[in-house]
């Protein structure tokens, strides 16, 4: 049952995301595309959104490259903090909504790579923003992307669902309720995890965070896969193309490039050939992104309805 369902809103295209309120969607939260809303749609819950995810991904950054003790156990902490959100309905647990993540192994996991593999790419600041994550850090998709900025928007998204609450007055009549939770929510000022108090809609029994409908994607913009065969491979075809005598370009494959070791599918040759590119002043990722712009937009209706129709997979939602 959708929210509308739920609510009896009778709105064809709310301003929400039409989740389903008694199981997962399989949809992800975005960094990048709420970037992009924010841009092209300014809001204060945008703009706040921006800011959280700014000012956290610049925290353990820092901490990451930093030679401190302190900062180094504080960075990792950070990371740890972030659990398997339910409130958004979003993601793709086959227990319903009530995903168990283990916050605390991904974390360390995504630290030590950032200390280690990743932290050149840091250093240079290349490596720069929270939705470049699955790039270059291995085990890091499109669910934990969503799961880790749910976390640290979750002030934002607060923001946004109350907005909703007077702007659809269904959300609170007839026997319809609002509940008061706490939640450990990233202070985009303090730059810390704090513990708050919100009030949200209770739907099926358990709070309902709701979700800007351009915010979330069936999978995210800047991935790992197209950025290596579009940003890596594209790169080592023009250092190994050769000009022959009669002016043609003699370029390799993509296929017999990605059989070399140097050029084999991995975020080690990733993070290796951007750092190369980077010597002779290519920023393929700033290219990569740059285009992922220019051809970005958002779900119509039909698409966002067909994303929301795809169930996790056979479930017993009862709780």
């Amino acid at each position: 049952m959708q929210v509308t369902d739920f609510y009896n809103i009778t709105e064809e295209d709310p301003l929400f995301l039409n989740v389903h309120v008694d199981r997962d969607n399989l949809l992800y939260l975005d960094p990048f595309a709420i970037r992009q809303e924010a841009k092209r749609h300014p809001s204060d819950y945008g703009e706040s959104a921006v800011a959280c995810m700014k000012s956290f991904f610049e925290t353990v950054a820092a901490c990451a490259i930093s030679t401190r003790a302190g900062d180094q156990l504080r960075g990792e902490r950070l990371l740890q903090t972030f659990n398997e959100p339910s409130e958004t309905r979003l993601g793709m647990s086959k227990e319903g909504y009530q995903g168990k993540g283990a916050a605390l192994q991904k974390g360390t996991e995504i630290w030590n790579s950032l200390r280690t593999d990743a932290q050149g790419l840091l250093n240079v600041g290349i490596f720069h923003m929270l939705e470049e994550l699955p790039v270059f850090v291995d085990g890091v998709g499109a669910d934990v992307t969503s799961d880790l900025t749910t976390r640290i928007i979750f002030e934002p998204l607060a923001l946004f669902t109350q907005k909703m609450l007077a702007e659809y007055p269904q959300l609170t009549s007839g026997n319809h309720k609002i509940e008061a939770i706490h939640r450990n929510v990233w202070d985009s000022q303090t730059k810390t995890w704090m513990e708050k108090e919100f009030l949200l809609p209770v739907a099926d029994n358990h709070p309902l965070l709701l979700v800007p409908r351009n915010w979330a994607r069936a999978s995210v913009v800047l991935d790992y896969g197209g950025f290596y065969q579009k940003g890596v491979l594209t790169y080592a075809q023009r250092q190994h193309s050769v000009v022959l005598n009669d002016g043609k370009i003699l370029r390799p494959s993509k296929k017999n490039l990605s059989k070399q070791e140097r050029y084999q599918r991995g975020r080690k040759t990733v993070i290796a050939v951007v750092q190369e590119a980077a010597r002779e002043n290519e920023l393929i990722l700033q290219d990569f992104k740059q285009m992922l712009e220019r051809d970005f937009s958002f779900y119509s209706r039909e698409k966002l309805a067909e994303a929301l129709a795809k169930e996790p997979g056979a479930q017993d939602y009862g709780h």
